[in-house]
């Protein structure tokens, strides 16, 4: 579960860069250089900062539930809005 979690952080991240091209006005991308960029943006790696303690909320609820594909759905989706979560800390500079 915790590697659907990490997806979930790296397709969110996919789709942020997705997003931010779409701004530019582009209208097609490599998919390669996407994904190869991925791993290296700073946002992905601060995911990884914090996949434990969004691992320990989603572990702790999806423990409850009967289904196994919807514990893994819910790792992805937690996993993808994983900044949506901790935005709320972002430090602001004095």
């Amino acid at each position: 579960m915790f590697l659907i979690m990490l997806a979930g952080m790296f397709f969110n991240q996919i789709f942020e860069n997705l997003k931010a091209q779409k701004a530019e006005g582009h209208t097609t991308t490599n998919v390669l250089r996407l994904f190869t960029t991925g791993w290296k943006a700073i946002s992905f790696w601060m995911a990884i900062v914090v996949s434990p303690i969004i691992f320990y909320g989603t572990y702790y609820l999806v423990d409850a539930l009967p289904d196994g594909n919807v514990a893994y759905f819910y790792a992805f989706q937690n996993g993808f809005f994983w900044y949506n979560i901790f935005n709320r800390f972002e430090v602001k500079p004095k």
